[in-house]
């Protein structure tokens, strides 16, 4: 699997209103200076900054392309336009920028896929003539919350629909991921059907679903059921997994779900 698909966030079932963005292209180039600056000051206090090269492009505006260094003894510096030497790069709007920047919608959540051809508002990708090392993988991974998660603790709003996307046919907050593990929160409303595409019914790990609030309905290994508030259920892994409330619902079903493991 390639560096860009295994980056790519395909977990099942991201504070206070923005100003409007700026309309002059200075002030939009400004506004996005400022945002990486507050990302890079903070990511300087952050345990788990790891000495990493990264670009960030924000496609929207004219001065688009920045690149982040972070050092050995954890200093970490901002630089204009790309590195001289081919690295990955996170690549957004200005739109989504400012929502991450504001605490409003979580930076995985923004990378949230069900299949790494899907368009996310924040996501990965790389130079011509990258050449990835051994820990690439997750110190990318890592630079994708704690880069852009600023505060400490960090924390991760979910619970409304306004912190969540659609992923996997069903509202997504996404928590934490690294290699072996993610987490994150659902909320199924009427008419919704999760895992309806047969290329995402399974997964070669192990799941670990939660229901705080439901009744739901689920086709898991071939066999309906019904799942209700306050259960857990276990998914092993190759075995398909399917969940849906019918258009006539008078409820919506939530919880949280957790992936762990060899592939995860």
């Amino acid at each position: 699997m390639n560096l860009i698909a295994r980056l790519s966030l395909c977990l099942l079932f991201t504070t206070p209103a923005i100003a409007q963005s700026p309309s002059q292209p200075a002030d939009r180039d400004a506004a996005v200076e400022r945002m990486l600056t507050d990302f890079v000051e903070d990511y300087r206090h952050d345990a788990m900054a790891r000495p990493l090269v990264f670009g960030v492009e924000v496609r929207d505006v004219e001065q688009s392309r920045w690149h982040v260094v972070v050092g050995e003894a954890g200093e970490v510096s901002l630089h204009a336009g790309f590195p001289e030497t081919p690295a990955a790069f996170f690549t957004t709007d200005l739109e989504t920028l400012e929502r991450i920047h504001a605490g409003e919608l979580a930076s995985l959540t923004a990378m949230g896929k069900a299949f790494s051809s899907d368009f996310a508002p924040l996501d990965l990708d790389v130079m011509d003539g990258f050449q990835p090392g051994a820990t690439t993988f997750p110190d990318l991974i890592a630079a994708a919350f704690h880069f852009w998660t600023r505060g400490f603790p960090e924390r991760v709003r979910f619970g409304d629909l306004d912190a969540t996307r659609r992923i996997h046919g069903s509202n997504a907050t996404l928590f934490y991921y690294q290699e072996g593990f993610r987490s994150g929160y659902f909320n199924i409303q009427p008419g919704d059907r999760v895992n309806e595409d047969e290329a995402s019914k399974s997964n070669p790990f192990p799941t670990l679903l939660i229901v705080t609030k439901g009744p739901v309905a689920a086709r898991i290994g071939g066999e309906a059921c019904v799942i209700q508030a306050g259960e857990t259920i276990f998914i092993s892994p190759g075995v398909t997994h399917e969940f849906w409330l019918d258009e006539s619902a008078d409820h919506h079903a939530e919880g949280f779900i957790l992936m762990f493991g060899d592939g995860a």
